[in-house]
């Protein structure tokens, strides 16, 4: 538990206890009216013990609210609090692509191999004998030495191999540890590892981890170019139908200019030819035509979807909102499907037709680069951003572009049943602590 977290209990625990006390007095103060026997005694006490009482239940209600208010503390420490539970890894190196760590990691290796050949790694500081035996005395020191090279190698090897995001620290805080036992134990013979290879074995796992994450960042990178690649060559491919088409209808209707001319000056048999010939022509006309509105119409229909901009006040915060498309038929079915993964809807903002939803969404996701909420996965298109800034960024793209059509603006979040929410947790609250006083009134 954090120490935030932590002095935020004590101080709920304070203000129970203060709010007991209070409780407790106005008991007290009953009991002491009990002891007067003449109406006139009564009469007086009984005013002062209403302005007590009074004064009591203003003490009361002020202490109901900062709990209320401590208690809505506590769900936004929640995160906070788990980010603590976990290892936390801050990337060291940031190289721009795998290549980059995969030759880092191998000049690192490369300078370990050096020192454990040098005698650099593992270290004996004193000259032993065996049986006055300089020899036998290196035997021994070389096997020990051995050893202890196998031990620590095979628990960095298992390190490098286990190392994932919420671990890393935790691994290096191992491998030190192993390192300081090791030292500890062989000091009375005067053997070590270095601290200088210790930090090499150390910089070896933060490279293989950032290296590992890069692979992952490029892979998905790798998947997310493929689909929108895929995409491209299907409106290419469609654009390409609509060309031959329109070339087609072209030299076809060249071709009908030309006998319409020549039927002008024929006569005879040769003339009910030339009409056969323009009958001809003229269904391939159409039928190119036909192609030709048909291919655009697709064409139309690949690079046309919808822009969404929606929020989520309850299950992420103020001001977060998810930038997205669909190209579905029933678009909005696409917002409801997400719904069931959060504890409370998607409110609907924005929901803009675009006729090129792609080109549409770069540019949104372009002009809040700077503000994702996750700056590690692209494809995360959360942003923390004010609407106004939204609204003025899709009317700015709506004029440069003249492809967007606004079906839906809803500037503020109806976050209906978040507040509903809010509203009966409030209403337990008062409900709870009017029940307590209650129950303290019948024992007084």
């Amino acid at each position: 538990m954090s120490l935030t977290l932590l002095g935020l209990v004590v101080l709920v625990a304070g203000l129970i206890a203060a709010l007991v006390q209070a409780l407790i007095a106005e008991s007290q103060v009953r009991d002491k009216l009990r002891k007067y026997d003449t109406l006139a005694d009564k009469e007086g006490y009984q005013r002062q013990l209403e302005s007590n009482i009074h004064l009591l239940e203003n003490k009361q209600k002020s202490l109901n609210t900062q709990i209320i208010n401590l208690q809505q503390q506590f769900s936004e420490l929640d995160a906070k609090v788990y980010l603590q539970s976990i290892d936390y890894y801050e990337p060291k190196y940031e190289f721009i692509s795998s290549e980059d760590y995969i030759h880092r990691l191998k000049n690192i290796k490369l300078q370990q191999e050096n020192m454990v050949k040098n005698n650099q790694a593992y270290i004996c500081d004193t000259q032993w004998t065996v049986g006055d035996s300089k020899r036998k005395g290196d035997k021994m020191i070389n096997d020990i030495l051995k050893l202890v090279e196998l031990a620590f190698e095979e628990r960095c090897k298992y390190a490098v191999k286990e190392v994932r995001y919420n671990n890393v620290d935790s691994l290096k805080k191992r491998i030190n540890n192993t390192f300081n036992k090791y030292n500890k134990c062989l000091k009375t013979l005067n053997f070590k590892i270095s601290e200088e290879y210790l930090q090499l074995k150390l910089i070896e796992l933060d490279l293989q981890y950032e290296l590992e994450d890069k692979k992952q960042q490029e892979r998905e990178r790798e998947l997310e170019d493929k689909k929108q690649n895929k995409e491209r060559e299907s409106i290419d491919k469609v654009r390409q139908k609509a060309e031959e088409a329109e070339e087609r209808e072209i030299l076809h209707q060249q071709e009908l200019d030309k006998v319409r001319q020549e039927i002008e000056l024929t006569e005879g048999e040769k003339r009910q030819q030339l009409y056969l010939k323009i009958q001809e022509l003229e269904q391939q006309v159409a039928e190119d035509r036909n192609d030709k509105e048909n291919a655009l119409s697709e064409s139309r229909r690949l690079k046309s979807g919808y822009i969404y901009i929606i929020s989520n006040i309850g299950s992420l915060e103020r001001d977060v909102y998810r930038i997205c498309r669909t190209i579905r038929n029933k678009e909005d079915e696409y917002i409801r499907d997400m719904n069931p993964a959060v504890p409370f809807q998607f409110d609907i903002h924005f929901k803009i037709f675009s006729e090129d939803a792609f080109d549409t969404l770069q540019r949104l996701h372009q002009r809040f680069d700077d503000k994702k909420v996750n700056t590690v996965n692209p494809k995360r298109d959360f942003f923390k951003v004010s609407m106004d800034e939204i609204e003025r960024a899709v009317k700015e793209i709506q004029k440069a572009t003249g492809v967007l059509r606004i079906d839906i603006f809803e500037p503020a979040p109806q976050a209906y049943e978040y507040r509903q929410t809010l509203a009966a947790r409030k209403k337990h609250q008062h409900l709870t602590i009017d029940n307590s006083s209650l129950e303290e009134d019948k024992l007084a």
